[in-house]
C-alpha cells in the first residue's frame, strides 16, 4: 500500500521508521506485513529504506516481541545492512543485463561467422574464374604473338591470387569461429613435409636477400595430424619471418621433445596417448617486436602496428589462423622476440 499514511509513505518521508503498537488497535492499520506481525504476536518493529538515489526501492524490516525502543546505533547498523542490500541488488541487476548482452553478442558473432562462410564461398567462384581466364588469355596472347598484353594479364592473375588468398583466410577464420572447421587426420613423414615446405618457401625467403637454413633429421619419423593445416601453419609462419627480414637469416629447426612429467598427451579423436611433441621453431634476424606488439600479435586482422602494416602490408590473418589450427590439433604457437634483433615462433604439436 502506498497511501499518504502508509508505511511506504512514512519511509520516504522519514527515511526510517520505528513503532510500538497495541495488537488490539493495529488490526485496521494501513501498512504491509501487519497480518504477519499480528500472527507472530510481535509488538515492536523498525523499518529502514533501501534507497537508490532518491528512490526507495524496498525496505529492511525488523520485528521483535514485546515493547522495544530501537537505539540510534542499532539504526546505523540496520542502515549499513540496507546500503549493502542495495549494492547487492544493483550488482545482480547489472549481472543479469551483462549476461543478456553477452548472449546477444554471441548470437550476433555466430550469425556473422555463418554469413562470412557463405559469402566467402560465393566470392571464391568469380575470383577463380578471373584467375583462370587471365591464364587462358596469357596462353592465347603468347600463341598469337601479342606479347605486349602478357605483363598486364600477369598482374591481373597476381592480384586475383592475392584476393583469393585473402578470401580463403576469411573463410577459414569464419569456419573456426562458427565451429565448422574439420580436421582430417593422417600419418605422414615429418622430413618429407619439411622438404616440401622448404621448396615452396625458399623463393619467398630469398626474395629479400635472406639465407634459408633448415635443420631436420632425415630419420625424425612420422606424426599424425592434419597435414594440410600443418603445412599451412608452417607456410604462414615462415612467410611472416621472410617478410620482416631483409639480408638476414631465416631458420626452420624441427625436433622431437618428450612430454613434460605429468603432462597429458591424450587425444580423444585418436584414442591414444602421445609421449612426444613435435616442435617447428622458426627464427629470424628481422625487425623483431616489443612486448606490447607481441600482446596483440595473434588477434585476427591485427599486426604489430600501423607503420608495420603500411611498410610490409598483409592482412593480419595468418598468425591468428595458425594458432587456431594448432590448438585444434592439440598444440599451440608461442613467440619470443626482441625489437631490432629478431623473433622465434615455436609451433608445438603432439
Amino acid at each position: 500500500m502506498d497511501g499518504p499514511g502508509s508505511l511506504v509513505a512514512a519511509i520516504r518521508r522519514k527515511r526510517r521508521v520505528a513503532a510500538t503498537f497495541d495488537p488490539d488497535e493495529a488490526a485496521g492499520a494501513d501498512f504491509p506485513l501487519i497480518e504477519s506481525i499480528l500472527a507472530l504476536g510481535l509488538a515492536s518493529w523498525a523499518v529502514v529504506p533501501l534507497m537508490q538515489g532518491e528512490e526507495a526501492i524496498g525496505a529492511l524490516q525488523i520485528e521483535v516481541a514485546g515493547r522495544y525502543t530501537f537505539t540510534e546505533p542499532e539504526f546505523r547498523v540496520l542502515q549499513t545492512f540496507a546500503d549493502q542490500a542495495v549494492i547487492a541488488i544493483e550488482n545482480a541487476r547489472l549481472f543479469n543485463e551483462l549476461q543478456a548482452k553477452t548472449q546477444e553478442l554471441e548470437i550476433a558473432s555466430q550469425h556473422k561467422s555463418e554469413f562470412l562462410v557463405n559469402l566467402s564461398h560465393e566470392l571464391r567462384t568469380p575470383v577463380n574464374a578471373i584467375i583462370g581466364y587471365s591464364e587462358l588469355l596469357q596462353e592465347e596472347c603468347g600463341d598469337a604473338g601479342d606479347d605486349d598484353y602478357v605483363p598486364d594479364l600477369r598482374k591481373i592473375q597476381t592480384a586475383g591470387r592475392h584476393l583469393l588468398t585473402l578470401i580463403s583466410g576469411i573463410l577459414d577464420l569464419s569456419k573456426v569461429e562458427a565451429g565448422r572447421m574439420t580436421m582430417f587426420l593422417e600419418d605422414f613423414d615429418i622430413a618429407a613435409l619439411t622438404n616440401e615446405v622448404r621448396e615452396t618457401v625458399t623463393p619467398i625467403v630469398e626474395k629479400n636477400g635472406n639465407r634459408f637454413v633448415v635443420e631436420c633429421a632425415a630419420d625424425i619419423g612420422a606424426m599424425r595430424a592434419d597435414i594440410v593445416k600443418v603445412r599451412q601453419v608452417l607456410y604462414n609462419v615462415l612467410s611472416n619471418a621472410a617478410k620482416f627480414t631483409e639480408h638476414g637469416t631465416v631458420k626452420l629447426a624441427v625436433s622431437r621433445w618428450p612430454l613434460a612429467a605429468g603432462a597429458s598427451g591424450a587425444d580423444s579423436e585418436l584414442g591414444t596417448r602421445n609421449s612426444e611433441l613435435i616442435r617447428f621453431a622458426v627464427s629470424d634476424t628481422g625487425i623483431g617486436m616489443t612486448d606490447e606488439q607481441m600482446g596483440r600479435l595473434f588477434e585476427a586482422f591485427s599486426q604489430a602496428d600501423a607503420s608495420t602494416t603500411r611498410r610490409f602490408g598483409g592482412t593480419g590473418l595468418g598468425l591468428a589462423l595458425s594458432r587456431s589450427f594448432c590448438r585444434m590439433m592439440g598444440g599451440d604457437v608461442a613467440v619470443d622476440s626482441e625489437a631490432g634483433v629478431g623473433s622465434t615462433f615455436t609451433v608445438t604439436l603432439p
